[in-house]
């Protein structure tokens, strides 16, 4: 019954909102991330017990964090922040007069985090040093800067934005995340899906310019749900796992009511998300169904010795924005060419 349960799990993940939305809008970040996401969700929950861990498989999760890092810095410092918080709990149980940590286990757990946390920064070098710089760029994902979605959309397990699901396409994850955190077998589990989704929620209530756009946009936290949505999943399966074969042998009682509501609710989203996807494919905002990805009056100049520059505005919710359009590459020195602006 577990393969059942897994692959339920799968079709849940693969229709979930955050991979809708990143393959509508072509987020190639969180793309990358939602294919690595099983391995770095299960190599998480390593991260809290360092010191049995040889070198062997430490350098392997500074691999995955690496990727994680040139991917998504978002998720790659949300991380390393979650790792600062262990670190805070081990100084404390390390002083701590009643259970106190001894020194060899707290020397091997830090060690370890060190290498974890610094090789993806060396490996991505010079391009993660920028990040010290500006550091507004640690929020935002490879490629253009598109706007996110609201605060409650990402509560509910949405990101938002452009080519998301609407926000009545209801994601199952944060209903199994409250409910995991009051069983002992899931609550870590639960815990771990909640802090991703507060803090995804925290950052997509900012907005951020950068990568060429000088507007602030509502910052993108896609790339950062991936982890509470796998979590959340995960903790489903072990859940059903664990109470459906003592539940059919018991009266009905709360747990028959969550897990039939919640059953209903991972249902209606993937049928719900599935349909919408079919119902909307000929106007996602990423598509390939035309040859040339350029406006025809930028082709047709294209054909030509000269190279113009085209001014062209948008109006879009009530603001007029602007870009400028090259029939030719950009060139270093170029006056209008401005960089450096981001905080």
């Amino acid at each position: 019954e577990l393969h059942f349960l897994a692959l339920g799990a799968s079709l849940i993940y693969a229709f979930s909102p955050v991979t809708l939305s990143a393959i509508n809008s072509g987020r190639l970040g969180t793309v990358i991330l939602i294919v690595v996401g099983p391995w770095l969700v299960r190599s998480l929950f390593g991260l809290e017990q360092l010191e049995n861990l040889n070198w062997r498989k430490t350098w392997w999760l500074a691999l995955l964090l690496t990727i994680v890092c040139a991917f998504s810095p978002l998720t790659f410092m949300s991380i390393v922040l979650w790792q600062f918080i262990l670190v805070v709990f081990d100084v404390v149980a390390f002083n701590s007069a009643t259970n106190p940590v001894n020194k060899e286990i707290f020397d091997k757990r830090n060690v370890r985090r060190i290498a974890l946390i610094a090789t993806p920064i060396a490996v991505c070098a010079p391009w993660s040093l920028e990040f010290i710089l500006h550091p507004s760029r640690i929020l935002l994902d490879p490629g253009l800067n598109l706007a996110g979605g609201e605060v409650l959309s990402v509560i509910l397990g949405n990101p938002g934005g452009v080519g998301a699901p609407p926000i009545w396409v209801l994601s199952p994850i944060l209903i199994i995340s409250i409910i995991a955190i009051f069983v002992s077998r899931t609550a870590r589990l639960g815990e771990v899906a909640l802090f991703f989704i507060a803090f995804a929620a925290l950052l997509g209530s900012r907005e951020v310019a950068g990568h060429g756009k000088f507007e602030p946009e509502q910052l993108w936290v896609g790339s950062l749900m991936v982890i509470p949505t796998l979590t959340a999943l995960v903790a489903a399966v072990l859940l059903v796992d664990n109470y459906l074969p003592t539940m059919s042998q018991s009266h009905i009682n709360y747990r028959h009511i969550l897990l039939g509501f919640t059953s209903v609710v991972a249902t209606f989203s993937v049928l719900f998300s599935a349909g919408w996807w079919i119902s909307t494919a000929d106007s996602a905002p990423l598509q390939a169904k035309t040859k040339s990805a350029l406006p025809a009056f930028i082709s047709a100049n294209a054909q030509t010795d000269d190279r113009f520059k085209t001014l062209v505005f948008r109006v879009e919710s009530g603001r007029i924005n602007y870009f400028v359009a090259r029939d030719g590459d950009l060139k270093l020195g170029e006056p209008d060419v401005m960089t450096g602006l981001a905080p």
